[in-house]
Protein backbone atom coordinates (compact mmCIF):
# COMPACT_ATOMS: atom_id res chain seq x y z
CA UNK A 1 0.00 0.00 0.00
CA UNK A 2 1.41 3.12 -0.87
CA UNK A 3 1.55 5.90 1.56
CA UNK A 4 1.97 9.39 0.68
CA UNK A 5 2.18 13.08 2.61
CA UNK A 6 0.34 15.66 0.34
CA UNK A 7 0.44 19.34 0.51
CA UNK A 8 -2.51 21.37 -0.41
CA UNK A 9 -2.34 24.83 -0.73
CA UNK A 10 -5.53 26.79 -2.04
CA UNK A 11 -6.19 30.78 -1.72
CA UNK A 12 -4.31 33.41 -0.64
CA UNK A 13 -5.10 37.09 -1.43
CA UNK A 14 -2.27 39.34 -1.02
CA UNK A 15 -2.75 42.77 -0.16
CA UNK A 16 -0.53 45.90 -0.42
CA UNK A 17 -3.19 48.52 0.37
CA UNK A 18 -4.26 49.40 -3.05
CA UNK A 19 -2.44 46.78 -5.19
CA UNK A 20 -4.38 43.50 -4.15
CA UNK A 21 -3.34 40.12 -5.72
CA UNK A 22 -5.75 36.69 -5.32
CA UNK A 23 -5.71 33.10 -7.03
CA UNK A 24 -7.62 30.13 -6.57
CA UNK A 25 -7.25 27.44 -9.43
CA UNK A 26 -10.63 26.65 -9.46
CA UNK A 27 -11.08 24.51 -13.07
CA UNK A 28 -7.50 24.76 -13.82
CA UNK A 29 -5.48 22.18 -15.10
CA UNK A 30 -2.49 22.96 -13.65
CA UNK A 31 -0.26 25.27 -11.42
CA UNK A 32 0.11 27.69 -14.11
CA UNK A 33 0.95 30.93 -14.27
CA UNK A 34 3.08 30.09 -11.51
CA UNK A 35 6.16 28.49 -11.91
CA UNK A 36 7.06 24.74 -10.19
CA UNK A 37 10.71 25.40 -9.88
CA UNK A 38 11.47 21.78 -8.32
CA UNK A 39 9.28 18.78 -7.83
CA UNK A 40 5.82 18.29 -9.75
CA UNK A 41 2.38 20.78 -8.44
CA UNK A 42 -1.15 19.34 -10.01
CA UNK A 43 -3.97 20.87 -9.49
CA UNK A 44 -7.23 18.73 -8.64
CA UNK A 45 -10.54 18.31 -7.48
CA UNK A 46 -10.15 16.28 -4.17
CA UNK A 47 -10.61 18.16 -0.66
CA UNK A 48 -9.92 21.36 -1.52
CA UNK A 49 -10.47 23.96 0.93
CA UNK A 50 -12.38 26.35 -0.67
CA UNK A 51 -13.97 26.24 -4.51
CA UNK A 52 -13.86 23.42 -6.67
CA UNK A 53 -9.74 23.08 -6.91
CA UNK A 54 -6.71 23.10 -5.01
CA UNK A 55 -2.76 22.94 -5.71
CA UNK A 56 -1.04 19.90 -4.42
CA UNK A 57 2.44 18.68 -4.33
CA UNK A 58 3.41 14.85 -3.29
CA UNK A 59 6.71 15.23 -1.11
CA UNK A 60 7.09 11.91 0.28
CA UNK A 61 6.53 8.36 -1.05
CA UNK A 62 6.75 4.94 0.71
CA UNK A 63 10.05 5.06 1.31
CA UNK A 64 12.01 8.32 -0.13
CA UNK A 65 11.62 11.47 0.06
CA UNK A 66 10.56 13.19 -3.30
CA UNK A 67 12.80 16.04 -2.03
CA UNK A 68 11.41 19.85 -2.03
CA UNK A 69 9.05 21.18 -3.58
CA UNK A 70 9.49 25.09 -4.94
CA UNK A 71 6.81 27.20 -6.65
CA UNK A 72 7.35 30.64 -7.46
CA UNK A 73 4.68 33.51 -8.77
CA UNK A 74 4.19 35.71 -11.30
CA UNK A 75 5.17 38.77 -10.91
CA UNK A 76 2.68 40.17 -8.02
CA UNK A 77 2.94 43.34 -8.70
CA UNK A 78 5.33 46.19 -7.81
CA UNK A 79 5.43 46.76 -4.00
CA UNK A 80 5.51 50.32 -2.40
CA UNK A 81 7.70 49.18 0.51
CA UNK A 82 4.71 49.40 2.78
CA UNK A 83 3.50 46.53 4.78
CA UNK A 84 2.02 43.32 2.54
CA UNK A 85 -0.90 41.27 4.63
CA UNK A 86 -0.62 37.50 3.31
CA UNK A 87 -3.22 34.60 3.63
CA UNK A 88 -3.50 31.42 2.66
CA UNK A 89 -4.90 27.88 3.54
CA UNK A 90 -3.77 24.78 3.75
CA UNK A 91 -3.67 20.61 4.14
CA UNK A 92 -1.22 18.59 5.49
CA UNK A 93 -2.48 14.93 5.03
CA UNK A 94 -1.54 11.68 4.35
CA UNK A 95 -3.41 9.10 2.48
CA UNK A 96 -3.02 5.65 0.61
CA UNK A 97 -3.08 5.71 -2.81
CA UNK A 98 -6.93 7.89 -3.17
CA UNK A 99 -8.24 10.75 -1.60
CA UNK A 100 -11.63 9.72 -1.74
CA UNK A 101 -10.17 7.45 1.44
CA UNK A 102 -10.47 9.62 4.68
CA UNK A 103 -7.89 11.54 4.74
CA UNK A 104 -5.04 11.45 8.00
CA UNK A 105 -3.37 14.20 9.29
CA UNK A 106 0.35 14.37 8.20
CA UNK A 107 2.93 14.57 11.22
CA UNK A 108 3.99 17.89 12.02
CA UNK A 109 7.36 16.58 12.28
CA UNK A 110 7.69 15.81 8.50
CA UNK A 111 6.71 19.43 7.48
CA UNK A 112 8.58 22.71 6.82
CA UNK A 113 6.93 24.99 4.76
CA UNK A 114 8.34 28.59 3.92
CA UNK A 115 7.19 31.72 1.72
CA UNK A 116 9.79 33.82 1.03
CA UNK A 117 9.66 37.31 -1.09
CA UNK A 118 12.04 38.79 -3.78
CA UNK A 119 12.33 41.61 -5.72
CA UNK A 120 13.45 39.12 -8.57
CA UNK A 121 13.24 35.45 -9.91
CA UNK A 122 16.34 35.34 -8.73
CA UNK A 123 16.14 36.43 -5.43
CA UNK A 124 17.71 36.92 -2.92
CA UNK A 125 15.09 35.31 -1.20
CA UNK A 126 14.16 36.40 2.19
CA UNK A 127 11.33 33.87 4.30
CA UNK A 128 8.27 35.98 6.21
CA UNK A 129 6.45 32.71 7.41
CA UNK A 130 7.45 29.22 8.42
CA UNK A 131 5.19 26.51 8.87
CA UNK A 132 6.45 23.24 10.61
CA UNK A 133 6.49 20.98 13.98
CA UNK A 134 6.94 24.06 16.57
CA UNK A 135 4.09 25.60 15.20
CA UNK A 136 1.84 23.31 13.43
CA UNK A 137 -1.27 21.28 14.36
CA UNK A 138 -1.85 18.32 12.83
CA UNK A 139 -5.66 18.16 11.65
CA UNK A 140 -7.60 17.03 8.40
CA UNK A 141 -9.23 20.53 7.77
CA UNK A 142 -7.96 23.15 6.68
CA UNK A 143 -6.20 25.84 8.44
CA UNK A 144 -5.83 29.44 7.76
CA UNK A 145 -2.30 31.18 8.27
CA UNK A 146 -2.13 35.27 7.85
CA UNK A 147 1.51 36.96 8.13
CA UNK A 148 2.92 40.45 7.35
CA UNK A 149 5.79 41.24 5.65
CA UNK A 150 7.41 44.26 4.33
CA UNK A 151 9.47 44.06 1.29
CA UNK A 152 11.40 46.03 -0.62
CA UNK A 153 10.01 48.19 -2.92
CA UNK A 154 10.03 47.15 -6.54
CA UNK A 155 8.92 43.81 -8.00
CA UNK A 156 7.36 41.55 -6.42
CA UNK A 157 7.68 37.70 -5.95
CA UNK A 158 6.60 34.98 -3.60
CA UNK A 159 7.86 31.69 -3.56
CA UNK A 160 6.78 28.50 -1.52
CA UNK A 161 9.16 26.20 -0.33
CA UNK A 162 8.02 22.81 1.30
Amino acid sequence: MRQFILFLFFLFPIVNWAQPYSITWDGSTNASPWVEVTNVFTVAPERPCQGTHSLRTRLRGVTQNLGIGDLRSPLLFNATGGVVTFSFNYKWIVYNSSLSQTPVAGSPNHLDLKWQWANSTSGPWKTFTTIDGTNHNASVNCVINVSEFAPSAGNLYVRLLV
